[in-house]
């Protein structure tokens, strides 16, 4: 290879500058840190099979040890290989520079290779004090054509003093190598669920006297260390990936109410600033007609999902779910992100309902309640379910708690001592323990045949 090719001299100002340009304040691949390091991580969602990423702000600059000392007069190779990208804009002299420990005239010469569409150059390297075994080269080419997106750019750095063996890729004097780009998603989504409580004491419709709470929160954004393809770093806010965003929340909202006055709109579904479901409301979301689901617009950013309830309905119990659906950015391929879990609500204790119980004279009808909990369960009310007009005289005697790993029966004449129609009715037991340590059960027994009937009493 001639070395008799267009030469740079680089001056003591120039000098100066390349030092700067490779002593940390830039992003680029550090190939001397142990292990190597790199911030070049653009954005999947805008980049493609052959998109042309921009060395902005030596994004794409590989900094490597020559790490051979050569003496004045000789010369150091420096060869640099990209994989999974190619040159877009062919290399000079000038993409490289040197540190220059021994204080001389340094000279650099592009030795071969760093077309456009190549992926490797040699650069001569030599300085009229010698090269140093302690200078650094940093390599800097204008851009890069990634091939594979879905495969990591990586970059190796060999110093040779043979012309010959450098154009070959032989057997190097030293050598670095690491990771120079990646591809990676430019959205950071995360959710931290909630769960709320609806409690008995207000017969489930509300949340201990307070008509709204927080289902729970969630996080979303760009990923303001990922990049463009043009080198520049997301902007938090999504614009880059999304022209909007609608987020679509999914659970059983029945119970809805109105949103705390200075809320977004009537609705009790909404988005709030966090720590401020009572507050006020930054987006409402429109349910549909089944109450099941409801959609907003919204940006990015840091909030809470708030549940306003009307008080007059009982809230179930429920897992619900945030999703989320983009109009892409000119040039984004976002993805949509699907249900996920965004927080629970659960009720402070357990309902059991029977089915038809009988009163009529010599049948014996009775619920068992057991209770498995470590804690006496309080029996917080016992109701007859009757037919329209059949009213029930309600019986006393009825116990009021279960004991700890105890079963108890009631029978149906301390729960209804009389009817004033048909001698039959339906039993709901409200009882303050949590649904895993309580179970009921319904029991009639035939005073003729003495056949027994016995069914579980369920969750309504």
């Amino acid at each position: 290879m001639s070395k008799n090719l267009s030469k740079k001299v680089i001056g003591a100002s120039v000098l100066a500058a390349a030092m700067a340009f490779s002593g940390g304040a830039y992003a680029f691949a550090d190939l001397t840190a142990s292990p190597a390091t790199y911030n070049a991580k653009f954005a999947s969602e805008l980049t493609t099979a052959g998109a042309t990423l921009t060395n902005n702000a030596a994004l794409l600059s590989t900094k490597a040890a020559v790490g051979w000392g050569v003496s004045a007069g000789n010369h150091a190779y420096i060869r640099y290989d990209v994989t999974n990208a190619t040159f877009n804009t062919a290399l000079t002299q000038a993409n490289m520079t040197s540190t220059n420990a021994n204080v001389g005239v340094v000279t650099i010469v592009l030795s071969a290779g760093g077309a456009s569409g190549a992926s490797s150059v040699i650069f001569d390297l030599s300085n009229t004090k010698g090269v140093a075994i302690t200078d650094d080269v940093t390599i800097a080419p204008a851009d890069l054509n990634i091939t594979d997106p879905t495969q990591l750019v990586t970059v190796q750095v060999r110093t040779y003093t043979d012309s010959t063996l450098a154009a070959t890729g032989g057997a190097s004097l030293a050598t670095s190598s690491g990771t120079l780009a990646s591809v990676q998603t430019g959205v950071k989504f995360s959710t931290t669920p909630a769960n709320s409580i609806a409690t008995l004491a207000n017969n489930y419709k509300n949340f201990n006297s307070i008509n709204w709470t927080k289902i729970g929160t969630f996080s979303l954004a760009a990923d303001t260390s990922v990049y463009t393809t043009a080198g520049v770093a997301l902007n938090a806010n999504l614009s880059d990936l999304a022209s909007a965003v609608t987020a679509t929340a999914t659970g059983d909202f029945s119970a809805v109410g109105l949103a705390p006055s200075g809320g977004a709109g009537a609705n009790g579904l909404y988005l709030a600033t966090t720590g401020n479901c009572g507050v006020v409301s930054a987006a409402a979301f429109t349910l549909n007609t089944g109450k099941s689901s409801g959609t907003a617009t919204w940006a990015a950013g840091d909030v809470d999902l708030c549940f306003a309830v009307s008080g007059t309905t009982a809230i179930t119990v429920q897992s619900d779910t945030i999703s989320f659906k983009f109009t892409p950015a000119v040039g984004s391929t976002i993805a949509a992100i699907p249900n996920t879990n965004i927080g629970t609500i659960s009720r402070d204790g357990t309902t059991l309902q029977s089915v038809w119980m009988s009163g009529a004279p010599g049948y014996t009808s009775r619920i068992f309640l057991t209770n498995t909990g470590t804690s006496p369960a309080t029996i917080a009310s016992i109701a007859a379910v009757t037919e329209s007009g059949n009213t029930c005289t309600a019986g006393t005697g009825a116990p009021t708690s279960i004991p700890a790993n105890s079963l108890i029966q009631i029978p149906m004449s301390q729960i209804c001592a009389s009817f004033s129609g048909n001698t039959r009715t339906a039993v709901v037991v409200n009882i303050q323990a949590p649904t895993t340590q309580i179970k009921g059960t319904m029991q009639i027994i035939d005073p003729t045949s003495g056949a027994q009937a016995v069914s579980a009493m369920v969750l309504p």
